[in-house]
């Protein structure tokens, strides 16, 4: 297909991107600061590596700390060192936008910032807005990066409609987090697995740009690490193939390259999972320490005391949190759209109409993949299987992080199920009839389209946000 033919017959999509992304840079621009979850925490960490390269001794006297007693400095994320030296950046050229309240003006601004903290050095009100755009500039590097290897691989274009079919996705990019950044690298990850067909366990450079963006997801925050065996899955039909081709002189092939994937990853995530820890001493007891001297009295590691915290070590049954209707029915809403600190919900019919069409997705999916299942690329297959997996294994880890840790059922922490929702979604439709495409973009068309208008209506316009 060439470029104008491919032009043609997408330009809705790109129109879409269009919109979405102004959508994104409304909220950037049109809402208050640190009326979205953590803000205030993120910009905190962000605001830090502006002038730093290397996190702080553990419970330094110059952060923001949560309730939990942790700043967001020390989570081992890169996104934070990349959005504060580009915030640098641009301060150098005059482009940073209008400086946000202090911490002491806002230290009731969010249900999720809490006393203790430390009102330090002057990164520490820096301006929110750069950092929102910088957000949105991800978003659209993203959408269009998807929607250019949609001219290669169809499954591109699913992951942005997907993508962009998601209130709670455009909204997640409109301001200040982390979470962002773990959807664009895991989704660059997949992408560039896909794209560097055929054979990337010989080639070099292939295996050096999957073992660099793997780094980076082990550098985005803990959720995403569990879309990597979902990424790398092509990887396997590459290793059949050259095993049945080449038996054991295949070990001699593939050795070298995916030594340098390996070495490449230990680079780019070792120095902040591993050697910073190691530099703090005895890292769990120093934490612990710091928790309980910066968390919230019914939040410190001694005495839990708080609704939800720590069910497991109080005696809580596993049972009583993945029995919970209450935490799969708050889990599955805000995956879909949950604004502010899960404060605006959206009419449970319209959750129901969305799950439903979703659904009636998958549905065909399946359908068309068991009955021309051979007709389907191998590494396609594999990715097939391994979706339901993979979206069960986030939901667990879910499950799990609410058990032990704090009862916490928000949608963002399943969004490593975004790319294989997408594939259940779309994954089939080069074996499909044209008559039955056609339908699946109409109904993409139209959740944007829903999508879009629950972001202007419910954000943009709420007076919530203002």
């Amino acid at each position: 297909m060439t470029l104008r033919d491919y032009w043609r017959s997408t330009w809705w999509i790109a129109a879409l991107i269009v919109l979405s992304l102004l959508s994104a840079a409304a909220i950037a621009g049109g809402t208050s600061p640190y009326v979205h979850p953590d803000e205030a925490l993120h910009v905190n960490a962000f605001c830090y590596f502006e002038a730093a390269w290397w996190p702080p001794a553990l419970n330094d006297d110059h952060l923001l700390y949560s309730a939990y007693g942790w700043s967001r400095v020390y989570s081992g994320e890169i996104v934070y060192l990349v959005y504060g030296k580009l915030m640098a950046m641009l301060e150098g050229v005059g482009l940073s936008g209008s400086r946000s309240p202090g911490l002491a003006q806002m230290s009731n601004a969010s249900n999720r910032v809490y006393l203790p903290y430390v009102s330090g050095p002057a990164w520490c009100v820096k301006p929110v807005a750069g950092y929102r755009y910088i957000s949105v500039a991800l978003y659209a590097l993203t959408l269009a990066g998807l929607y250019w290897a949609g001219r290669k691989q169809r499954l591109a274009s699913v992951l942005a409609l997907t993508m962009m079919a998601t209130p709670q996705i455009t909204y997640i990019y409109s301001y200040a987090n982390s979470d962002a950044w773990g959807i664009s690298m895991s989704l660059a990850l997949l992408i560039f697995v896909i794209l560097s067909a055929p054979m990337r366990l010989t080639s070099w450079w292939k295996m050096a740009g999957i073992g660099l963006l793997s780094g980076l997801v082990l550098l985005s925050k803990q959720p995403f690490w569990l879309i990597l065996p979902f990424a790398c899955a092509p990887l396997l039909v590459d290793g059949v193939l050259l095993w049945r081709r080449l038996r054991f002189a295949s070990f001699a092939r593939v050795a070298g390259p995916l030594f340098l994937a390996v070495v490449v990853v230990l680079l780019v995530a070792g120095p902040a999972r591993a050697i910073y820890p190691l530099t703090q001493g005895d890292f769990g007891a120093k934490e612990v320490q710091m928790r309980e001297s910066r968390a919230e009295a019914s939040y410190r590691p001694s005495v839990p005391t708080a609704p939800g915290l720590s069910s497991a070590s109080r005696g809580v049954d596993f049972q009583q949190i993945w029995g919970s209707t209450w935490w799969w029915s708050t889990s599955g809403r805000s995956s879909y759209a949950a604004f502010a600190h899960m404060t605006v919900w959206l009419p449970d019919w319209l959750y129901t109409a969305v799950l439903g069409i979703v659904m009636l997705y998958v549905t065909a999916t399946v359908l068309v993949a068991g009955t021309r299942w051979h007709a389907i690329d191998a590494w396609l297959r594999v990715q097939l299987v391994l979706a339901p997996c993979t979206i069960m294994l986030a939901i667990g880890a879910s499950l799990w992080n609410s058990w032990v840790s704090d009862v916490q059922p928000q949608g963002r922490y399943l969004f490593a199920g975004l790319a294989p929702l997408a594939v259940l979604m779309g994954g089939a439709m080069a074996v499909e009839p044209r008559w039955l495409q056609k339908v699946r973009y109409v109904g993409w068309l139209m959740l944007v389209v829903t999508a879009l208008a629950v972001l202007w209506m419910y954000v943009t316009w709420n007076p919530v946000f203002g």
